[in-house]
C-alpha cells in the first residue's frame, strides 16, 4: 500500500505498479517468448497491489478512495467560510478569498474546479507563515497544514516547511506538465534516499545440443539502476507591498514559477547533463549517448539548415526494433520550424497531419509517424551540436521522485529588499541506463552536426 497518504502519492504508486506489470510483458516481447509462471506471479502480485477500481475497491484503489473522501470533506469545510476553531463562539471567522486580495483575476498556479478552494488554502498558509496571522495559523492548525518546522529526513541539518497539499500539488502539476523529463522519462516514487533498480542485462543461451547429450547451462545476468537523491532548489523574492494586498497572487505567482524553473532544470538535465555541478551532477542523454547509436553528418553540414529528411530517415533507422513502439522525436521547436517543417512542405504530396505542427489542444507534432516532442533544453544551433533525439525514453532514463516539494520562508534574507523569500526544494534523481555503447545503439540515439 502507498506509505504517503495523500492523492498524488497514491496515484502515482498505482502508476508505479503498473509499469513494473507492463515491463515484464515488455521483456517477454522483446525477448520473442511466451509468459513464463514467474512473470505471472510477478504480474500478478503487481495487480493485485494496485486493486480493483469500483464499488468497493480494493488495494491501492481502496487508499485512493479514502484519501479522496478525505479531501472531499476538506473542501466542504473549507467552502464553509465560518470560525476555522470548532467549538469556540469567540473565535473570529476566517478571511474570505476576497479578503485575501482575490478579485476574480487569473489564477495562473491554480486549475481545475478547485483553483479558488486551492489558492485559498494556500494563502491561508502564506499568510499563516509569513504575516504570523492568528486567525490565519488556527485555520492551518484545523486543516491539516503544518505551519512549524520539519525535519528532512537524511539531512538533519536541514529544515523546512511541509507544504499544504493545494500548493504542493500544484507546483506539482505545473512541473509534471511543463517538464518534458517527466512526461517521458519512466518516473517512479522513491521511499528512501537510495533505490537500486535491478535491470535484465543478458538472457540465457540458447544452445542446440545433439541427440542424447547434456545441455550447456547458462543463467540470465542482471545488473542494477542505482538512484540516489540529489537535492534541487530555488528562492522566489515576492514584494511585501504585493504580500499586503494579495496573497492569493503570491501563492499562484509562487506555484506558477516554482513548478516551471524546477521543471526547467529537470530538462536540462536530462539533455545536456555532463556530470558537473553545474547539473547537479546529472548525466543526461547527450553526454551519456554511445558512438554506436550517434549519426553524424558529413563534412560540411555544420548547421541545422544543411540536415535532409535522408538524415532524419538515417536516424530512425539507427533505433533498435524493440524500441519503436514507444518511440518518439525529441527537438528544439525551432528546428523542428525551420528545418524539418521546410523539408515536408518541399518533399509535397504530404497529408495535412504529416506537416501540421502542435495544435492549440497540445497535441504532439508528428513525423514519420512518431510523436514529436520540444524542448527548449536542446542544443543551439552550431558546428558538432546534437541536433535530434529519438527513442523510447522510458525503456532508457529513470527518474526517481523522492519526495513532495518543501518550502522555507524567510523576511530577513533580503530585509533591505523589501522582500519576502520563499525557498521551494525538490529531491530526485536521473539514470540514462540504456545509452547504448562504442558499436550498439540502445534505447535511444541522435544526430549530431559535423565539427567543420
Amino acid at each position: 500500500m502507498a506509505k504517503s497518504f495523500d492523492v498524488a502519492s497514491i496515484k502515482a504508486a498505482i502508476n508505479a505498479e503498473l509499469k513494473r506489470a507492463e515491463a515484464v510483458v515488455t521483456l517477454a516481447e522483446q525477448e520473442s517468448r511466451e509468459l513464463t509462471e514467474q512473470d505471472r506471479v510477478e504480474i500478478d502480485a503487481r495487480m493485485a497491489a494496485i486493486g480493483v477500481d469500483g464499488e468497493e475497491p480494493t488495494g491501492l484503489y481502496e487508499d485512493l478512495s479514502r484519501a479522496t473522501k478525505l479531501e472531499d470533506v476538506a473542501a466542504q469545510m473549507a467552502v464553509q467560510e465560518h470560525n476555522a476553531i470548532v467549538g469556540s463562539a469567540a473565535a473570529k471567522p476566517a478571511p474570505t478569498l476576497r479578503a485575501l486580495g482575490y478579485r476574480g483575476q487569473s489564477l495562473p498556479g491554480f486549475s481545475g474546479p478547485d483553483a479558488e478552494r486551492n489558492a485559498y488554502h494556500a494563502g491561508m498558509w502564506l499568510r499563516a507563515m509569513i504575516r504570523k496571522d492568528p486567525n490565519a495559523i488556527e485555520f492551518c492548525q484545523n486543516h491539516g497544514m503544518s505551519i512549524y518546522a520539519q525535519q528532512v529526513e537524511g539531512v538533519d541539518a536541514d529544515g523546512g516547511y511541509l507544504v499544504p497539499a493545494p500548493l504542493s500539488d500544484a507546483i506539482w502539476e505545473i512541473r509534471n506538465t511543463t517538464g518534458l523529463a517527466r512526461q517521458v522519462c519512466d518516473v517512479v516514487p522513491m521511499t528512501s534516499d537510495v533505490l537500486n533498480i535491478p535491470k535484465l542485462t543478458a538472457g540465457p543461451t540458447v544452445y542446440y545440443p545433439s541427440e542424447a547429450a547434456s545441455i550447456t547451462a547458462s543463467k540470465a545476468t542482471f545488473g542494477t539502476i542505482a538512484l540516489s537523491v540529489k537535492r534541487s532548489a530555488i528562492l522566489v523574492k515576492m514584494s511585501n507591498q504585493l504580500i499586503q494586498d494579495s496573497i492569493v497572487d503570491v501563492a499562484s505567482r509562487i506555484a506558477s514559477r516554482a513548478g516551471y524553473e524546477l521543471s526547467y532544470t529537470e530538462d536540462g538535465e536530462f539533455i545536456n547533463g555532463d556530470g558537473t555541478s553545474t547539473y547537479g551532477g546529472e548525466t543526461g542523454v547527450d553526454s551519456a549517448l554511445g558512438a554506436g547509436g550517434k549519426v553524424t553528418l558529413g563534412s560540411g553540414d555544420t548547421t541545422w539548415s544543411t540536415v535532409t529528411l535522408a538524415d532524419l530517415n538515417e536516424l530512425v533507422a539507427k533505433l533498435p526494433s524493440a524500441y519503436t513502439p514507444q518511440a518518439s522525436f525529441i527537438m528544439h521547436r525551432q528546428f523542428y520550424s525551420s528545418t524539418v517543417q521546410r523539408l515536408l512542405y518541399a518533399a509535397g504530396g504530404n497529408s495535412t497531419d504529416s506537416i501540421s505542427g502542435p495544435t492549440s489542444t497540445g497535441e504532439s507534432a508528428f513525423l514519420f509517424g512518431y510523436p514529436v516532442r520540444f524542448t527548449d533544453q536542446m542544443p543551439a544551433d552550431s558546428a558538432g551540436n546534437l541536433a535530434c533525439l529519438f527513442g523510447s525514453w522510458s525503456q532508457a532514463v529513470v527518474l526517481g521522485d523522492r519526495s513532495a516539494i518543501e518550502i522555507g520562508v524567510s523576511a530577513e534574507f533580503a530585509f533591505d529588499e523589501d522582500v519576502t523569500t520563499l525557498r521551494a526544494t525538490s529531491r530526485s534523481d536521473l539514470a540514462v541506463h540504456d545509452p547504448g555503447d562504442g558499436s550498439d545503439a540502445g534505447g535511444y540515439v541522435g544526430m549530431y552536426l559535423a565539427a567543420s
